[in-house]
């Protein structure tokens, strides 16, 4: 969603060794000017995926009840064009 919402990734870096140390650090920023006309619920969905620690990170089924969604979908999701996480 980071990449879709922005062009860039959340962590660059010159190599993958770089890159990795990134992710590892779990820090990312929304600093780019790109990120100036990206709602602030976007941003918030986004830090909700991108939580460093896997037991705090949000799940797929509550993502997809997040704010944001709701409010791209106009508050409406087709249970048809929804996807089982069972």
């Amino acid at each position: 969603m980071y990449i879709l919402l922005s062009g860039e990734p959340p962590f660059n870096g010159e190599d993958d060794s770089e890159i990795l140390m990134k992710v590892k650090k779990g820090k990312y920023d929304f600093s780019s000017s790109k990120w100036r006309t990206i709602s602030e619920s976007a941003k918030s969905l986004i830090k909700s995926m991108l939580c460093f620690k896997p037991e705090s990170r949000i799940k797929a089924k509550e993502a997809l009840k997040h704010e944001w969604f709701k409010k791209m979908l106009g508050g409406k999701v087709n249970k048809k064009d929804s996807v089982s996480l069972k």
